[in-house]
C-alpha cells in the first residue's frame, strides 16, 4: 500500500514538475510598435537613415520586406493586430469605432495561458487595454506622461497635422511621451526578472505619427540631406477619388519644395527618435538576461506616404501607407539575417506567436501562422495579404498575392500593380486583357472579405454596460 502511495505521488510529482517545466520553456513575448512608420525608411530595408537598434535586430532574425497592416488607419489596424481579424467583421471601420470589452483578444489568450501580460504607451482601441486582457501599469503611465509632455502636448496642437507646418521642438526628448512608454517597459522588464510568469509586453511608441516635429540634435542628422520624390501630373491624375480629396483637404498642391523637404527631414528624424526609445527597451531586455528566451517582433499600425504619389499620411493602399515594417527576432529557434520577400500581415501575429508559445487559439482569426514560412519549411506561395478602408464613407480593399497587388475601390477605377516590375506602383495594369485572371482571381479573394459599411450596425458605444460578458475563445 505504501509503495502505491508512493508510485502515486511521484506520479503526481512528476506530472507537476513537467507542467511546471513546460510553462517556464514558453518564450517571453516583447511586441514593438510604432504609429505610422513607413516600411521604406528604415537602415536594414535599404534606406540610408539612422536606425542602429531596429537594424541590429533585423540582423538577429528575419525582417519581411512585403507586410501589411489590415487598413491604413490607426484604430482599425490595432483592432485587427489585437484580435486576429479584419476589424470591419467586428463592427470597427474608422477612428471612431469603438471595439467592445467582450472582444476575445492576443492578450486574453496569453493571460489565460498564464502569462504576465501587460501594454505600455499608445493603445487607440478606444476601449481600455486593462477591459481587453492587459494589465493596468498603462494607466500609471498615462498619468505620469500627461504631465511629463503637457507643455509638448500644447505645441503638438499648435503645429498640427499639415506637413507644411514642421518643425523643431523646444522641449527635452525626456519629457515626451514616447520616453515615459520606453521608462514604463523598462520599469516592467525589471519586475520580470523574479517572475515565475513568462511575460508578453506591447511597448507602443506615438512617432514617427504626425504632428511633424522633432528635437534639433534628429532634425540636424537629415538637414539638407534627402531628395523630394518625383511626382507628375500623371501620378496625380491616377489616384483615387478619396486620395484626391485627401489633397484638396490638406492643400497639398500648394506645398513648395522646401517644405516637402523640411517636413520629411523631420520625419526622419522622428524615426531615429523612435529607435533610440527601441535601444531602451531592449538594453534593459539584455541587462535583465532575458532576451535569450524572448520572442522580439517590431511593425506599426501603418505608414506614411511622406510625399510619395503626391500624397502624405495614411489612408492609402500604395505601399508607404498600407505596408509596415516587420521583424522577428529569436535567434533560439528561429534563423538570423534573413529576408522574406512572401506577402504576410499584421493579422497573422497572434496566430504565430501562438504557436511559437504553444497556446491554444480561436478557429475564426483571419491570419495563419508564419513559422513554417520562417523557418523555410514553407514557400508561402499561396499566401495572401488584404486590407481594408473606409475613407470619407467609400470603401476598398486589397489583396496582395505574390507579385500582384489589386486595389479595388467603391468610387474609382481599381488598380493592379506587379510590385516586381512596378515597385512605385506607377503603371496600372488593370485594363491590360493579358492579367484578366489575374484581376478575376484577386477580385474573388477581396469580394469574399469585403464587408459594406452600410450593411451593418454602426451604433457608437456610448455607455459601459454594468454587466460584461465573460469572453470566451468563439466571442
Amino acid at each position: 500500500m505504501k509503495k502505491i502511495l508512493f508510485m502515486t505521488l511521484l506520479c503526481v510529482s512528476t506530472i507537476a514538475f513537467a507542467q511546471k517545466s513546460k510553462k517556464a520553456e514558453r518564450p517571453n513575448v516583447l511586441l514593438l510598435m510604432t504609429d505610422e512608420h513607413s516600411p521604406q525608411v528604415l537602415g536594414s530595408y535599404g534606406d540610408e537613415i539612422i536606425t542602429p537598434n531596429l537594424d541590429a535586430l533585423a540582423g538577429d532574425g528575419i525582417k519581411f520586406t512585403s507586410a501589411y497592416c489590415q487598413n491604413p488607419v490607426c484604430v482599425p489596424s490595432r483592432v485587427s493586430l489585437l484580435t486576429g481579424r479584419m476589424a470591419s467583421h467586428l463592427k470597427v471601420f474608422g477612428n471612431s469605432n469603438i471595439l467592445a470589452a467582450s472582444t476575445y483578444t492576443m492578450a486574453d489568450a496569453f493571460s489565460q495561458a498564464g502569462y504576465n501580460t501587460e501594454w505600455v504607451g499608445k493603445e487607440h482601441w478606444l476601449t481600455p487595454g486593462y477591459e481587453l486582457g492587459f494589465g493596468r501599469l498603462n494607466e500609471e503611465r498615462n498619468i505620469e506622461a500627461k504631465t511629463r509632455s503637457k507643455e509638448e502636448d500644447v505645441f503638438q496642437n499648435e503645429v498640427g497635422r499639415s506637413p507644411q507646418n514642421a518643425t523643431i521642438s523646444t522641449f527635452d526628448k525626456k519629457n515626451s511621451g514616447d520616453y515615459v512608454t520606453a521608462e514604463y517597459a523598462v520599469k516592467f522588464l525589471k519586475q520580470q526578472k523574479k517572475s515565475k510568469n513568462p511575460f508578453f509586453l506591447g511597448v507602443s511608441f506615438v512617432r514617427p505619427h504626425f504632428p511633424y516635429e522633432v528635437q534639433q540634435e534628429f532634425y540636424d542628422l537629415y538637414k539638407g540631406k534627402l531628395k523630394n520624390p518625383e511626382v507628375t501630373k500623371a501620378m496625380i491624375a491616377n489616384l483615387s477619388t478619396t486620395s484626391q480629396k485627401e489633397r484638396e483637404q490638406y492643400k497639398l498642391d500648394n506645398m513648395t519644395e522646401e517644405q516637402i523637404q523640411k517636413a520629411r527631414e523631420i520625419y526622419y528624424g522622428m524615426v531615429t527618435y523612435v529607435d533610440e526609445m527601441i535601444g531602451l527597451v531592449l538594453d534593459e531586455l539584455d541587462k535583465q538576461g532575458l532576451r535569450e528566451n524572448t520572442i522580439i517582433l517590431y511593425t506599426s499600425d501603418h505608414g506614411d506616404l511622406i510625399g510619395e504619389h503626391g500624397l502624405w499620411y495614411k489612408n492609402s493602399f500604395y505601399e508607404g501607407s498600407v505596408g509596415v515594417p516587420f521583424i522577428w527576432s529569436y535567434p533560439k529557434a528561429l534563423p538570423t539575417n534573413k529576408t522574406i520577400t512572401t506577402p504576410v500581415m499584421n493579422m497573422d501575429i497572434f496566430p504565430t506567436l501562438a504557436e511559437m508559445c504553444n497556446i491554444s487559439i480561436p478557429q475564426n482569426l483571419g491570419g495563419s501562422s508564419m513559422v513554417s514560412l520562417m523557418k523555410g519549411k514553407d514557400k508561402g506561395k499561396n499566401r495572401v495579404a488584404i486590407s481594408e478602408n473606409y475613407r470619407r464613407g467609400a470603401g476598398a480593399f486589397m489583396v496582395r498575392k505574390g507579385n500582384w497587388k489589386y486595389c479595388w475601390y467603391e468610387d474609382s477605377k481599381a488598380q493592379l500593380f506587379n510590385l516586381n516590375k512596378d515597385p512605385k506602383e506607377l503603371i496600372n495594369l488593370i485594363a491590360n486583357p493579358e492579367y484578366a485572371n489575374v484581376v478575376k482571381e484577386l477580385n474573388a479573394i477581396a469580394m469574399e472579405n469585403y464587408i459594406k459599411k452600410s450593411e451593418t450596425s454602426q451604433k457608437k458605444k456610448t455607455k459601459k454596460k454594468k454587466t460584461k460578458k465573460k469572453k470566451t475563445k468563439k466571442d
